[in-house]
């Protein structure tokens, strides 16, 4: 299963005398939280499933736009330089304002927990309310939100409580829903539903994936993308990390960090970070954004976990990401496309031809209805496909090619079963001989008396 994943335990703290903080009495609040989530009233037959678990959308409005309380406590300048040379441990448990939260694993290395002021980590938590389980995505509070190169895991918390009201109402929504926020004096945290590990999780550990798995990955990504256009905003920064997948293959988006109105104006400025990921507008400055900026950068995504060719930029400077990518979308002919779905070959020539964002989104899911046909019953994509499947057959595969002989994948039970026969002939032969050794040295011994 997915969740038979290690992960690494709590760290413990570094010096109790030197972590165990003492604010000046002037400048300490108390801290607060934000009651996203009401779960008081819970009837004890709850059924624990986080499908069925909803959160409160009335409340979640009501707080929406209150910001997480009391967030801009005062740190003095011996703090900071203390947690700058030991930093602060993950606590063992975090709470809110009604509800406490046991953290259970954490999946982030020890230098993403020292950067948690810059980058948000996530964690799995267990309601000791409910005890349902969550993911809580934590953020340090040390750093001034200000900073550009900071994700924001505020504007995230104000995405997910915007839109719940709308995202209550669809069945299977692909964003992760908001059940509840809160902070400490060290982090601040929002609690969203359990979705399984990221594509950059799975991606290393697997590496490559079947092509019934590649299918589920391109075209669940691609209707969460639009989902969440259909909310009035852009993503603005997908990455792996973006998506994640549960063991049962329910895939949904879960890092918001950088997205943004569709309603306003959002111009291209030196503040984005440019990387092999990233649409062409990003590198022309002032540029304004749209529906497509979101879409090319999930093609290069998908081209990326699936295709074996490298991105064809992959080793340029920076500077030369944008000449290698318009040269790319004017004749992809060279490109190995080997390992993707058959429609992802089509899709920068849809960029390029289609005006209407529409009638792009139209033939892309023309094409998946085609793509989908091409799998028998036995192969045809399902919730229930398993990851460490996939894993295992690759593996012996890989084992097979590296000894030269690629057949033993596709004849192995019979290679064995004739093993098998061969070697219990052998012991019934072994066996009739020594009986027969024995019935002679029998009728000697009778001839001789």
């Amino acid at each position: 299963m997915i969740s038979d994943f290690p992960f690494r335990s709590i760290p413990r703290a570094v010096d109790s005398k030197i972590l165990q903080r003492k604010y000046d009495e002037s400048n300490t609040k108390t801290a607060g939280s934000t009651p996203i989530s009401d779960h008081r009233n819970r009837s004890k037959n709850e059924t624990r499933s986080t499908q069925q678990h909803q959160p409160n959308i009335d409340v979640i409005m009501k707080h929406a736009d209150k910001g997480f309380v009391d967030d801009q406590s005062q740190v003095t300048s011996t703090d900071r330089a203390k947690l700058a040379a030991f930093g602060v441990p993950l606590p063992n448990e975090i709470a809110t304002l009604y509800n406490k939260y046991h953290i259970i694993e954490v999946a982030a290395s020890d230098e993403e927990i020292r950067n948690i002021d810059v980058t948000p980590i996530s964690v799995r938590v267990r309601s000791k309310t409910t005890r349902l389980e969550y993911t809580a995505r934590m953020q340090g509070r040390m750093k001034c939100v200000a900073n550009a190169k900071i994700l924001d895991l505020n504007r995230e918390r104000k995405f997910l409580a915007s839109i719940s009201t709308s995202q209550s109402k669809k069945e299977n929504s692909l964003i992760a829903r908001l059940f509840d926020s809160g902070f400490d004096s060290d982090f601040r945290y929002i609690i969203v539903e359990d979705c399984g590990r990221d594509l950059k999780t799975l991606h290393h550990h697997y590496k490559y994936f079947e092509p019934p798995t590649i299918f589920l990955i391109t075209y669940y990504s691609f209707q969460a993308i639009k989902e969440l256009h259909s909310y009035d905003y852009f993503h603005m920064d997908l990455r792996l990390s973006s998506f994640s997948v549960s063991p049962t293959f329910h895939l949904k988006i879960v890092e918001f960090f950088r997205v943004t109105s569709s309603k306003s104006t959002c111009k291209v400025s030196h503040n984005f970070r440019l990387d092999r990921f990233v649409s062409r507008k990003y590198h022309k400055k002032g540029s304004i954004f749209d529906e497509f900026d979101d879409y090319e950068n999930w093609l290069f995504l998908i081209m990326f976990i699936s295709c074996e060719s490298k991105l064809p930029w992959k080793n340029n400077a920076k500077n030369g990401f944008l000449e290698s990518k318009e040269a790319f979308f004017k004749c992809h002919d060279d490109y190995n496309w080997c390992g993707s779905t058959d429609s992802l070959i089509l899709i920068p020539y849809l960029m390029e031809k289609k005006k209407n964002i529409s009638e792009f989104i139209e033939a892309v899911d023309e094409l998946f209805s085609i793509d989908v046909m091409g799998f028998d019953e036995t192969t045809l994509p399902d919730w229930g496909h398993s990851m460490n499947e996939v894993a295992l057959k690759l593996k012996k595969a890989r084992k097979a090619l590296s000894k030269g002989s690629y057949e033993e994948t596709h004849s192995g039970e019979e290679k064995r079963r004739k093993r098998a026969v061969s070697k219990d002939k052998k012991k019934k032969k072994k066996h009739d001989n020594n009986r027969g050794n024995s019935s002679n040295i029998k009728s000697n011994s009778n001839r001789s008396c």
